[in-house]
């Protein structure tokens, strides 16, 4: 299969606009990935697609407008009827969470891809920030599964973008058992 790599520089728009951006919410995000997805696949002859987007348990449900079931199943009608093909938005990671994710591909994908879980990154900002959501939730993940992961800009779990205070633990009483035991072992480790 051969690498296409498309960069998207959303800053100066999640800084001008979108002030709940610390907590991941960035309008239409993956739309776009989808949508570029779908450009790609018009190019190929292929009849039947499977698009994975990476969604795990915890982000699959209704209050993720674009990881909800009902997004996964209109964007591919959308993106099927578009494009006169039969394409099917999925993942793979449905019953995992962020942590069984990095551990799954630490253990299984790492030496058969050569692509370590440092050569990627999951930040808002696009340079491992430390204070958006994504950063810590990864960080989180990435202690949780103990594997190293990237030197992050500033130490999410010092929590200087304030997101363990103002958003976590005020959330902390409605997660599963597994996210919690998962929060609790970095901060842990951390400390």
């Amino acid at each position: 299969i051969e690498l296409l790599e498309v960069k998207i520089d959303l800053k100066k728009y999640v800084y001008r606009g979108w002030r709940d951006w610390k907590r991941g919410i960035i309008p239409a995000r993956n739309f776009l990935f989808l949508a570029f997805a779908e450009l790609f696949i018009s190019m190929t002859m292929n009849k039947e697609v499977d698009i994975y987007l990476c969604g795990g348990r915890d982000e699959i449900n209704k209050h993720h407008n674009d990881k909800s079931p009902n997004f996964y199943f209109l964007t591919s009608k959308l993106l099927s009827e578009y494009s006169g093909k039969k394409i099917r938005v999925t993942t793979p990671f449905f019953k995992f969470n962020k942590t069984e994710i990095l551990k799954y591909w630490d253990i299984r994908w790492k030496k058969k891809f050569g692509i370590s879980i440092k050569d990627t990154m999951t930040c808002y900002l696009g340079k491992n920030c430390g204070r958006c959501s994504a950063c810590y939730y990864r960080r989180i993940a990435g202690i949780a599964a103990n594997i190293e992961d990237n030197k992050f800009l500033s130490e999410p779990l010092k929590d200087k973008g304030r997101i363990i205070r103002d958003y976590y633990l005020k959330r902390f009483k409605g997660w599963d058992k597994i996210r919690k035991i998962d929060f609790m072992i970095a901060l842990d480790k951390y400390k």
